[in-house]
């Protein structure tokens, strides 16, 4: 969902001189794109961060599902149940 937001975030425009106004324009122009501009490097930062959890998250389910699997083996060898 956020790199969706990224993703429509990036195609959204600021309307130009038509949606301010002459005498607004070149004032709220500019500083909405900077706004913008620092939206649009969160939203990316906040999808990259959230692809990173998630893998690391599925790293860790992978491990820990490793770990108790050697567990279990070495509890067999031993004739330990579990």
């Amino acid at each position: 969902m956020i790199r969706e937001a990224n993703t429509a975030g990036q195609q959204v425009g600021l309307g130009g001189v038509g949606a301010y106004g002459v005498l607004c324009s070149p004032l709220m122009i500019p500083a909405l794109q900077a706004f913008q501009g620092d939206m649009d490097d969160l939203l990316q930062s906040s999808s990259d961060l959230a692809g990173a959890l998630a893998d690391g998250i599925k790293r860790a389910i992978t491990d820990y599902t490793g770990v108790e699997q050697q567990i279990k083996a070495q509890n067999d060898e031993l004739g330990w149940t579990s």
